[in-house]
């Protein structure tokens, strides 16, 4: 099934002016293109058009214009209209919402009543929502109860609606608050009844300074909201709710931390600044030689391709990493598969990836390859920890690596999300995100909702 009129098989030609697409997010479509072809049902292609073919364009907008996506079939066209870039990035994840539509054009504009945007989560999930059946979710189940006790007002959407996606489970598919920008400090914990208990806390962070160490407890106002509003796969649902809950919303945040035994207590502030490359990748050398490298985000702007270059520069076979990626929750899927490329050896077949159709089905499995890095490659032999913090695009980086005969993952199952999340605005401020694909490892196992399983667990890192 694809959209009226489009034939199947036959290829959809991508025809935008190069000053809408900078390089890299063409290179991202092009990785990707297995997304708008589970729904389109035909290849799509990013040559040069022929003169008789179906085309996708984009049309500029004056400025205010909602962001669109409409299908001509009569001129076999697809068209993404909007005003700059950013608009023309919208109007691609508005493709599962056309094919779900009865009309032949959706906006990215907020919904106008709430009766609209309930009705616009309860369609995108049950439409486009992949991993129903992975998780053993059921879709009846989902909607049942919960529409009955629809909120009456703006006021109370933001809140009910985020229990009720958090009840999928997936930390990828959230309703997101825009006024809430919020900035992480750089420590692991568990949510609890009593609190956050922290599992890792670097040296050199602010609690640390204090003399905080794992296994305090971190006073959280109520923990039951944030478990309740927070969706993560069970390994590491707890995890994701103390981040949420540790979140520095504004300019900074006083902690409060009590000792295992409750004895002592330290007192800190963290202040919300833009991430350092310092503060998100350490290298080091152990006792034995080897380089320790701590990654803690896929960041694209702090210059962590150059680090871990300047490492491989002087490397040879002989050489051992040790790269430590407990807590990365992800970042750029790019930045993640350039670093990956510098660990292969040869053209290596990563896994796989099957995407909804947006019709609530979903696409046969696509393999994913990839080559090595042109730029530079790390020689010697490589250890991978991980934990259930290591998330997204971390696992990206992870599923190509694990199995090859110089890579050896360690630590615990990760966090289980390679779902390459849209947004579709709801209303005043909030949006929804909602994962497209389910991610397979090269002998089949789903990295969605299981994660990835280490080849060991670490006696001492």
């Amino acid at each position: 099934m694809t959209l009226n009129g489009l034939a199947v098989d036959a290829p959809v030609y991508l025809d935008f002016a190069h000053d809408w697409l900078d390089p890299d997010t063409r290179s991202l479509l092009v990785q990707e293109r297995h997304e708008f072809e589970a729904v389109l049902g035909a290849p799509v292609v990013f040559t040069e058009p022929p003169i008789a073919c179906t085309r996708w364009v984009a049309e500029r907008t004056s400025r205010g214009e909602a962001p669109s996506l409409a299908w001509d079939p009569d001129g076999a066209t697809l068209r993404s209209r909007a005003s700059d870039p950013d608009g023309l990035l919208a109007t691609f994840s508005l493709l599962q919402t056309l094919a779900h539509t009865s009309g032949t054009c959706v906006y990215a504009s907020p919904a106008q009543t709430v009766d609209q945007a309930v009705e616009r989560i309860r369609s995108e999930c049950l439409n486009s929502y992949p991993s129903f059946d992975l998780r053993g979710l059921d879709r009846a189940a989902f909607c049942a109860g919960v529409l009955d006790d629809r909120p009456g007002d703006w006021a109370d959407f933001l809140p009910w609606a985020t229990r009720w996606v958090a009840q999928l489970g997936d930390a990828h598919t959230a309703v997101m608050d825009h006024g809430a920008t919020r900035f992480h400090p750089p420590y692991t914990a568990e949510l609890h009844d009593v609190g956050a208990v922290l599992i890792r806390v670097p040296e050199g962070s602010s609690a640390y300074a204090v003399g905080v160490r794992p296994g305090w407890v971190v006073r959280i106002a109520d923990p039951d909201h944030w478990l309740s509003t927070v969706g993560a796969s069970p390994q590491q649902h707890r995890r994701m709710a103390a981040r949420s809950a540790m979140a520095v919303a504004g300019e900074q945040r006083t902690f409060v931390a009590e000792d295992p035994r409750g004895t002592r207590s330290a007192r800190w502030i963290e202040s919300a600044a833009p991430p350092a490359v310092e503060d998100l990748v350490t290298v080091r050398r152990n006792p034995a030689g080897d380089v320790q490298i701590v990654l803690r985000a896929f960041d694209p702007v702090a210059g962590i391709e150059s680090v871990i270059d300047d490492v491989a520069a002087s490397a040879t076979v002989t050489d051992h990493m040790i790269l430590d990626l407990r807590g990365n929750v992800g970042g750029d899927i790019m930045l993640a598969g350039r670093l990956r490329d510098r660990f292969l050896r040869t053209r290596t077949l990563l896994g796989s990836a099957a995407f909804t159709d947006g019709r609530g089905g979903l696409s046969g499995p696509r393999p994913r390859w990839a080559e090595p890095s042109v730029r530079g490659r790390w020689p010697g032999t490589l250890t991978v920890v991980v934990d259930a913090s290591t998330y997204s695009a971390a696992e990206d980086f992870l599923v190509g690596l694990k199995g090859l005969d110089h890579v050896t993952v360690v630590g615990e199952r990760t966090g289980g999300g390679s779902g390459r999340p849209r947004t579709i605005p709801l209303g005043p401020d909030c949006s929804l995100r909602i994962s497209t694909a389910i991610t397979y490892d090269r002998s089949g196992h789903p990295v969605e909702f299981h994660g990835i399983q280490p080849d060991r667990r670490p006696t001492r890192v």
